[in-house]
């Protein structure tokens, strides 16, 4: 029973350490335009890479499933 116990009380903050979150958002030019085909890439403090898309035909773009922590998001076209 105490084993039982000691898991249910663990589970909670396991769960609450791979909560992911998703960024989304839109690419525009200086006149505000969409920007399509733009890379989109979220990389660690250090330059390491996450996660990466391009922007769809509207600048849009989405990463998914992203843990928590601190990044730098950048752009290029």
């Amino acid at each position: 029973m105490r084993t039982l116990l000691t898991l249910a009380l663990l589970l909670p903050a396991f769960a609450l350490l791979a909560q992911s979150y998703r960024i989304e958002g839109r690419v525009l030019d200086p006149e505000g335009k969409p920007l399509p085909g733009a890379h989109v890439r979220l990389v660690h403090p250090w330059g390491e890479e996450v996660q990466s898309t391009a922007t769809d035909a509207r600048g849009r773009f989405l990463l998914q499933n992203v843990p928590r922590g601190g990044y730098a998001l950048t752009v290029s076209f």
